[in-house]
């Protein structure tokens, strides 16, 4: 990438303060989402025909089923994609109206879908992804959706959709974007959702609104969180403890997306008519989609049949030996493929979803690996040998601790794959152990099967 145009990435482009979209198409966007939950629920056959001022007790449960009509005979319709046996979504969030570069998209998700195995992955891109975006040359890759805003309303979502096909190398046929006050709306009409903090951290810079700055903190463990707390453990990126940097904050916004997914389709969301028209609301004035009516049908039934602990979390990062460096262009901090082709994040990207049996077992074990040595990228190098030998890595990073000497293999299935752990000790020449101390957190979302911290003599053996 030594040859890309010069191009000032600190100029920033006028975008408009609101994007003024017409509002019937996004409110038919709105109630193609709940009418596709409800459907799925058998409560409701479509909302397409709902007035904005219709009283709550249109939504009661015999009203939506007045409406099936129509709508059932062609309700459903395959998504773009499931021929291949891969469904991508990718999903945006930005600040909106009234934040600084209200339309620069700071959250950006590639969602995948294998229907056939009922898996799912997500990856997290950073902001700073160097990309070439059509139309306007190598630039930041969250600068897509504001660019084309400026230029055209309405066009963003579409714009950062091909720019994410031209850099991963897959085809990325959908797009749902939302900002922050929708974040927060839609947490709060749905009564909060539950979080599991990993570990403790505190962030003394997360700015405030006018313009200064504040102390968050929060502790670890399992909490309702409402919309506004939500949205700034998602977005903080100055914590201490570990939690200091874009690719945490990444880390965080995964497992807010899933703690949202399992509260929207919960039962006690789709028949409850009040949260329903509120979550309508909010979704109609705050979200962009070009998904439809009956292709969000079928998303939600492949939503329901997901299995939460085989889903693949994967945020990019520049960690010693990684997929990403930092450089700096024309004076601004910019994130680059290190193979210096960007044929290593288009390997990431078509291969996430790839599990490849290991004999003898009926299923891939998950692994989090740790570096445990002061060794640079010898976590991200184990991941990828592992990963060659059909485990599925769901994390890697350093461990808390950094003086180990030998590799510990710690069983997280609390003994139900004996088997699979012995394997996987020997292959490391590890020591087996059947609990974790109080000290060693899983930093992973998705709990896995066995937490690897390697030891110096890993160094070694892995040559």
């Amino acid at each position: 990438m030594d040859d890309l145009p010069k191009v000032n990435l600190l100029d920033p482009r006028e975008v408009p303060p609101e994007v003024r979209t017409r509002r019937r198409k996004r409110r038919w966007a709105a109630l193609s989402v709940i009418s596709g939950l409800a459907l799925w629920q058998g409560i409701s056959g479509g909302l397409g025909s709902v007035a904005p001022n219709e009283t709550v007790d249109a939504f009661s449960p015999l009203a939506l089923i007045s409406r099936v009509g129509q709508i059932m005979v062609k309700a459903e319709k395959s998504l773009v994609g499931e021929g291949d046996d891969r469904v991508n979504i990718l999903l945006l969030g930005m600040g909106g109206a009234g934040h600084n570069g209200p339309y620069l998209t700071d959250t950006i998700i590639l969602s995948s879908i294998k229907p056939s195995t009922n898996r799912a992955a997500l990856l997290s891109i950073p902001r700073d992804l160097l990309v070439d975006i059509p139309g306007y040359g190598w630039r930041k890759i969250n600068n897509a959706n504001a660019f084309a805003e400026a230029d055209k309303p309405g066009s963003g979502g579409d714009a950062a959709r091909r720019a994410v096909e031209g850099a991963f190398g897959v085809p990325v046929p959908y797009f749902v974007r939302v900002d922050f006050a929708g974040f927060r709306k839609l947490i709060d009409d749905l009564g909060g959702v539950s979080i599991n903090v990993e570990r403790s951290f505190s962030d003394s810079y997360f700015p405030t609104n006018d313009d200064l700055t504040q102390t968050v903190r929060f502790d670890a463990g399992l909490q309702t969180m409402d919309g506004q707390r939500a949205l700034i453990y998602a977005r903080s990126r100055h914590g201490s403890n570990g939690e200091g940097s874009d690719f945490a904050r990444a880390r965080r916004q995964q497992k807010v997306l899933l703690a949202l997914r399992d509260k929207m389709l919960s039962a006690g969301t789709l028949t409850n008519p009040r949260k329903i028209k509120s979550i309508i609301d909010a979704l109609s004035k705050h979200v962009a989609t070009n998904i439809d009516f009956r292709e969000i049908i079928r998303l939600v039934d492949l939503a329901r049949e997901l299995d939460s602990d085989k889903i693949v979390h994967r945020v990019l990062d520049d960690a010693p030996g990684g997929p990403l460096v930092a450089a700096n262009y024309d004076g601004a901090f910019v994130l680059q493929p290190s193979d210096g082709t960007g044929e290593i994040l288009k390997s990431i990207a078509r291969s996430i979803l790839d599990t490849r049996a290991i004999a003898g077992q009926e299923e891939t074990p998950r692994l989090e690996i740790q570096n445990g040595t002061s060794i640079e990228g010898l976590a991200y190098r184990t991941s990828l040998t592992l990963r060659e030998r059909g485990y599925q890595v769901v994390a890697y990073g350093n461990a808390a601790r950094r003086d180990y000497q030998r590799s510990v293999v710690y069983d997280l299935t609390s003994g139900a794959k004996k088997k699979e752990l012995k394997i996987l000790a020997d292959l490391l020449d590890a020591e087996a152990a059947a609990t974790i101390p109080d000290w060693l957190s899983v930093s992973n979302s998705v709990r896995p099967d066995f937490l690897i911290i390697l030891g110096k003599s890993q160094d070694s053996s892995s040559e």
